[in-house]
């Protein structure tokens, strides 16, 4: 991303509501209002363009020194975004920030109040870092009043609590580290056939995984079923691959902290147990996982598209294995890809995605030509771009466009084609009995 473009792609991603408040926010201080205009003139442009903003605002002495001007309207945007998204996350940080006036304003029993609120808030949503830090302000607090009313057994207890949040920390995070490997080969490799793949991808600390008990918290629980879910699918155990898939959605559903967390988490759960009861072929199932999908109420505008891009594919997917063509296409006529422009490679990979299951809706409803155009679009994708997408998306749009070219009469170029993919397979070693 080019940093003129900064500021441009930050507006693109605000909701209405958010431009909304950033200008009232905004406006409570006069000195800003040349700002507001031109947070208003670059949310205008459909790509960003320097010379028409020096052009526009040629009489503002801002436009001097542009750079400064956007760097600043930047700055503004981000505290108006910050107050406007305030989460659970930015609701300790900001108390944690009160806690350090206060305290050196010798306010301890205030300080107080604020570490049993910021240590509840915390605790409930398994924040270790922050639980950590509350922690050793209340020692710092109970410090600086020379240990009064402080008992030794209190204090052994409070820094007995700091240990085992600690370790509770280390413990997610080695759950984190494994499951990172797994998506992350996942994503670029796709699903697991290969044996020695199979051996890579799974072998991590195997003690993690011998029993729920080593888990030390919700979210390592989460990592745990994840895990187990990935080794069960990958050994082509899906009644197995569904329980563990299970166990991650009604975990997220009956914890308080975590339902009130990030719904990428939950998204993801549901994710598995939807392609989890496709390969088991239980679609009145995968309906119901559907539309739980569907409404999950986003809050961010990651969040937002992951949930129009799941729903969006989901829906494709279903209408495909049950043959639904006349669903599918009108959820095609009505498919939003506006929703999806963003210069992130996330949006990239969602839009290729999507292209891929709509090439293959437009195959099963006989709209070669449209199913051609689409499986073109992803084969001619190079370079960078191409090591955003799972590798097996590429393999199934070779084999789909050879099905598509024989339909469309190409059989002059049939020849080449089988060779060309047959090669392409061979060499990144997706070539399976069917």
């Amino acid at each position: 991303m080019n940093i003129n473009d900064e500021v441009f792609w930050l507006i693109k991603s605000m909701s209405r509501n958010e431009k909304g408040y950033f200008k009232k926010f905004s406006l409570r201080h006069k000195s800003n209002s040349k700002f507001v205009l031109l947070f208003d003139a670059i949310e205008k442009q459909k790509e960003y363009n320097e010379d028409q903003i020096k052009k526009k605002f040629a009489k503002e002495k801002f436009v001097t020194n542009l750079r400064m001007a956007k760097s600043y309207l930047h700055h503004l945007l981000l505290q108006s975004l910050s107050l406007y998204n305030n989460d659970h996350e930015s609701e300790m940080d900001n108390l944690l920030h009160q806690l350090k006036i206060l305290y050196d304003r010798e306010l301890y029993s205030q300080c107080e109040k604020f570490i049993d609120k910021g240590l509840q808030i915390a605790e409930l949503n398994e924040s270790f870092g922050h639980t950590i830090q509350f922690l050793l302000w209340k020692e710092r607090v109970l410090r600086s009043q020379a240990f009064v009313n402080t008992s030794p057994e209190s204090l052994v207890q409070l820094f007995s609590k700091v240990a085992d949040t600690i370790e509770k920390q280390k413990n997610y995070i080695e759950y984190m580290s494994s499951s990172a490997a797994i998506t992350l080969s996942t994503n670029k490799k796709g699903l697991v056939r290969n044996p020695d793949r199979k051996m890579q991808v799974l072998s991590f600390n195997k003690k993690l995984y011998e029993s729920e008990k080593s888990a030390l918290s919700k979210r390592a629980l989460l990592h745990y079923y994840n895990y187990h879910n990935s080794n069960c699918i990958a050994n082509f155990d899906f009644p197995k691959a569904k329980e563990y898939a299970i166990r991650m959605v009604n975990l997220f559903e009956n914890s308080e902290g975590l339902s009130s967390g990030s719904q990428l988490m939950y998204l993801n759960s549901l994710e598995r147990l939807f392609n989890t009861k496709g390969r088991l072929q239980e679609y009145g199932g995968m309906l119901e996982i559907l539309e739980k999908i569907q409404s999950i109420k986003a809050r961010t505008s990651r969040e937002k598209t992951e949930v129009f891009f799941k729903s969006n594919v989901y829906a494709l997917d279903y209408y495909c294995l049950t043959g639904n063509v006349d669903k599918g296409m009108q959820l095609l006529s009505k498919l939003d890809m506006a929703q999806l422009k963003s210069n992130s490679s996330l949006a990239f990979r969602n839009i290729i995605v999507l292209n891929y299951y709509m090439a293959v809706m437009n195959l099963m409803a006989e709209k070669f030509s449209a199913a051609n155009k689409l499986l073109n679009d992803i084969n001619n994708t190079s370079g960078e771009a191409a090591k955003q997408l799972r590798d097996d998306y590429f393999s199934w749009a070779r084999i789909l466009s050879l099905i598509v070219s024989y339909e469309l009469g190409k059989e002059d170029l049939l020849e080449y084609a089988v060779k060309s993919a047959y090669r392409y397979l061979l060499k990144r070693r997706t070539l399976y009995k069917v």
